[in-house]
C-alpha cells in the first residue's frame, strides 16, 4: 500500500492551455498532447499538458491515458486523464465545441419526391393550408485529417435548423414566397450564404375536385327556383373551398330543359304527375387562388315532390360522442386521416346527427347514420379545424339536405400519455411481480 507522500507524488497533473478554439466539424474532436524529451525538456507544445508532482513533462500511452466524452456535438467536453505506470489518479477537465455560424450553408429546394429543382424549377401548386416544401441544406466544414480539404455535411431539419414560411398561402406575383431558416444546434448562428431559399406559387386546378350536393324536397308554397339552388361543398385535395373561391352554374340536368340554364324566378310545379326535378351544379373557380381544369367538376340533385314530408337535415346539429355518449371536444392527431364512419375500429368518436329540438329532437347514429346518409371529411389531417360533411343518399326515402361541422385535432397530451404509460408499468409490475 502506498504511502500519502507516495500517492502524492505519483498523482499527475493536468493543464490546458489558454484559449482553447475548436468549432464544430462534424468530427471527434481532441486535445494535442505536449511532448518532451528523455530528460523533460519540451519539444512541441500541445494543448493539454500532463506532468508529475515535480513539474517532468509525462508522456501518454506510457505515463497516461487521455479519453473524451461528446466531443463531436458543439458544447462542453469533458476529457478524462487516467495515469498508468508509476502514475495513478484521475483528472477531469473540459473545453467547449462552439458552433459552426461561420461554416458557408448552400441551400435548394426539393420536389415531392426529394429530387433537387433548379431555382428557375421551382414552383408549386397552390395549397390552402400553406406551401411547405422541402429543403436541402448543406455546409462546407474543414477536414480535421486533411487540413487542406473540406467536406461537405447535409444538415437535418429539427436537429440543426427549423423552417418557417413566408408569403406561402396564396398565388404569388411579383413577391415569391420564401422560407426563413433558423439554424440550430451545431450551426447556431449561421446563415444561408449560396443556393436559394425562394419559390412560385400557382394556382390549383379544380378539375379534380370533389362536389357534394344532396337531394331536396319541393314545397308548393315555395314554388321558384331560387328555393332550390343550394351551395354545394367542394373540396380540393381534402381541404374545403371557402365560398368565395367559386361560383355555382346551374342547369336543368333532365326533361325538355336538360342543358338550359335554371334562373332563380323559374317556376317549379312538381306534383304526383311530375314528382321531381334534377339539377346539375357545376362548379366555377374564383378568384386568384383556384383556376378551371379541361372539364369542371359537378354533381347533380333531385328536387322531389313527395306526399309524405322528408325530414331535412340542412339546420340539424353535428356532435361527436364517446362510447357513454359524453360529448368530445376535440381528437387527437395521428398524422392520418381522422374519421368517424360508423362501424369502422379506431374511431376516436362517433357521430351524432340530431334534427329539430327539444321533445322533437331526433337523433341519429351508428348503423342508421350509415343507412341514409354519405359521410365525407376534409381537413382532417393535420392540426386544426377538420370539417365532416353528412349529406343525404340520393333518393333516399327518409331524409333529404346536408349539413357541414367542424371538428378540433389537437396534439396528443405527450406528459399525461406518459404519466398513464408509468402508472401502467408499475400496475403490470404489481401484478405479476416484477
Amino acid at each position: 500500500v502506498k504511502s500519502a507522500a507516495e500517492v502524492k507524488q505519483s498523482a499527475v497533473k493536468v493543464t490546458l492551455a489558454k484559449g482553447i478554439a475548436k468549432t464544430y466539424n462534424g468530427q471527434a474532436q481532441t486535445l494535442t498532447v505536449t511532448e518532451a524529451d528523455s530528460e523533460g525538456k519540451i519539444t512541441t507544445q500541445g494543448e493539454l499538458t500532463v506532468t508529475d508532482a515535480a513539474g517532468k513533462v509525462l508522456a501518454e500511452g506510457s505515463d497516461f491515458a487521455v479519453s473524451y466524452s461528446a466531443n463531436v456535438n458543439a458544447g462542453t467536453v469533458k476529457v478524462t486523464v487516467a495515469g498508468i505506470g508509476a502514475y495513478s489518479g484521475n483528472v477531469v477537465k473540459s473545453f467547449k465545441i462552439q458552433p459552426a455560424k461561420a461554416a458557408p450553408v448552400h441551400a435548394v429546394l426539393l420536389d415531392a419526391d426529394g429530387e433537387v429543382l433548379a431555382a428557375d424549377q421551382a414552383v408549386f401548386t397552390y395549397v390552402k393550408s400553406g406551401v411547405t416544401p422541402k429543403l436541402l441544406l448543406t455546409a462546407t466544414l474543414p477536414d480535421s485529417e486533411h487540413a487542406d480539404q473540406t467536406i461537405e455535411q447535409v444538415l437535418t431539419e429539427g436537429v440543426d435548423y427549423k423552417v418557417s414560411y413566408q408569403n406561402n398561402k396564396k398565388v404569388t406575383s411579383a413577391k415569391k414566397a420564401g422560407c426563413k431558416v433558423t439554424f440550430l444546434g451545431n450551426y447556431k448562428g449561421a446563415k444561408v450564404t449560396g443556393g436559394y431559399t425562394e419559390f412560385a406559387i400557382t394556382p390549383a386546378s379544380l378539375a379534380d375536385a370533389e362536389v357534394v350536393a344532396a337531394d331536396l324536397s319541393y314545397a308548393a308554397k315555395n314554388n321558384k327556383a331560387a328555393k332550390y339552388l343550394q351551395l354545394p361543398f367542394v373540396t380540393v385535395s381534402g381541404t374545403l373551398l371557402a365560398k368565395s373561391e367559386y361560383t355555382v352554374t346551374y342547369t336543368y340536368a333532365d326533361g325538355e330543359k336538360a342543358g338550359s340554364a335554371v334562373n332563380k324566378t323559374d317556376v317549379l310545379s312538381l306534383s304526383a304527375e311530375q314528382p321531381e326535378v334534377t339539377i346539375r351544379a357545376e362548379i366555377n373557380a374564383k378568384g386568384v387562388n383556384y383556376t378551371d381544369g379541361e372539364t369542371k367538376p359537378y354533381a347533380t340533385y333531385t328536387v322531389r315532390y313527395t306526399e309524405s314530408a322528408k325530414t331535412d337535415i340542412s339546420k340539424a346539429k353535428i356532435t361527436l360522442a364517446d362510447a357513454s355518449g359524453a360529448k368530445v371536444k376535440q381528437v387527437s392527431y395521428t398524422g392520418k386521416a381522422i374519421t368517424f364512419t360508423p362501424g369502422e375500429e379506431g374511431n376516436q368518436a362517433e357521430l351524432v346527427l340530431t334534427v329539430g329540438s327539444g321533445k322533437n329532437a331526433q337523433t341519429i347514429k351508428g348503423e342508421e347514420l350509415s343507412t341514409h346518409f354519405d359521410i365525407t371529411y376534409a381537413n382532417n389531417v393535420a392540426k386544426g379545424k377538420g370539417t365532416v360533411v353528412i349529406s343525404a343518399k340520393a333518393g333516399d326515402d327518409t331524409y333529404v339536405g346536408a349539413r357541414s361541422a367542424t371538428f378540433t385535432i389537437a396534439a396528443e397530451n405527450v406528459k399525461s400519455a406518459m404519466k398513464l404509460k408509468d402508472t401502467l408499468t408499475e400496475l403490470l409490475g404489481r401484478i405479476f411481480g416484477e
